[in-house]
């Protein structure tokens, strides 16, 4: 009963090394740390209909356990169902907070980098058995160029997100989501 007052996890979350599986339906998470891809053995994320959930750490791509994910489609950006647009990573309202989320240690290489110098991209990346939008902080732009490319029907490769973006249309070709 008290999974909907959660609104953020701890950044120490990435030290409990023996957790395996975040199950956390309904809760009102805004974002999770990026700590949780230094859990070598965590197998399964759970956050359906965790509504205010709309983007991932990119983090979550180095931890090879991860085989299960379970989230709400419809919350995500770029989703394959609805094409929520991603923020635009440079609009002046946004800088304040993705300063306060931004890691010490790069998403790519994960070696330290200046938080003020972060280059911050979007991605949708197989993660588990789902597409998720995850949100890169590169300390280089040879750490954005080794960001593998995006499944069909994403936007290719990293981006800025904002308005001006045209996502692929579904409905033109045929297109089945992993």
């Amino acid at each position: 009963e008290l999974r909907p007052q959660i609104v953020t996890l701890p950044p120490e979350i990435g030290a409990w090394s023996g957790l395996e599986e975040l199950i956390l339906f309904s809760s009102k998470l805004t974002y999770l740390p990026h700590t949780l891809g230094q859990l070598p053995g965590f197998k399964k994320l759970q956050v359906y209909s965790s509504y205010m959930l709309h983007w991932y750490p990119y983090e979550l791509v180095h931890i090879s356990s991860l085989h299960y994910t379970q989230h709400s489609t419809r919350a995500v950006y770029g989703n394959y169902k609805n094409r929520a647009p991603f923020p635009d990573l440079e609009a002046p309202e946004h800088q304040e907070y993705l300063r306060a989320i931004t890691p010490p240690t790069c998403s790519v290489c994960q070696e330290p980098m200046d938080v003020e110098h972060a280059i911050r991209r979007w991605i949708s990346l197989l993660v588990g058995r789902d597409v998720l939008p995850l949100l890169i902080h590169a300390c280089s732009q040879a750490c954005l160029d080794a960001v593998p490319d995006p499944p069909e029907g994403y936007l290719p490769g990293p981006h800025m997100g904002g308005a001006h973006i045209k996502q692929p249309d579904i409905h033109s070709r045929k297109f089945r989501p992993t």
